[in-house]
């Protein structure tokens, strides 16, 4: 007697467990796991016929952003705040690293064109 009991209790454990993964899975897509895709960790600027490409990123917290100047004069990331001030040559590219939320704002300080003002928001 003891032992079919055991054999329900231990079949309706199985069930309830069966349940609690479907459940789980419901709110799944096609072809997706269990777990959310991470943010991308590094992303690029462009500066390229005095225009900085995207001109606005949003971010999450610990983004790497590098800047790229494809144009043949030179250029700077300049940060509102004072948190990065950086003069690019043709060619060259620099990279910071967003680790507090918030809007920066940045500019080229040496072109003033509304082309070469951008923000980085970061989530």
């Amino acid at each position: 007697m003891a032992s079919r009991h055991f054999v329900r209790l231990a079949a309706l454990a199985v069930m309830v467990c069966s349940l609690a993964i479907l459940v789980g899975c419901g709110n799944l897509q096609e072809g997706e796991k269990g777990t959310a895709a991470p943010k991308a960790t590094t992303t690029t600027v462009e500066i390229f016929d005095f225009r900085l490409r995207p001109q606005t990123l949003e971010v999450s917290e610990g983004t790497r952003v590098t800047w790229v100047n494809k144009d043949p004069v030179d250029h700077t990331v300049t940060a509102d705040n004072g948190s990065f001030d950086k003069l690019l040559k043709s060619g060259d590219t620099y990279s910071y690293t967003f680790k507090k939320a918030g809007t920066v704002r940045y500019k080229d300080r040496l072109n003033a064109q509304p082309g070469l003002r951008g923000k980085v928001v970061v989530e």
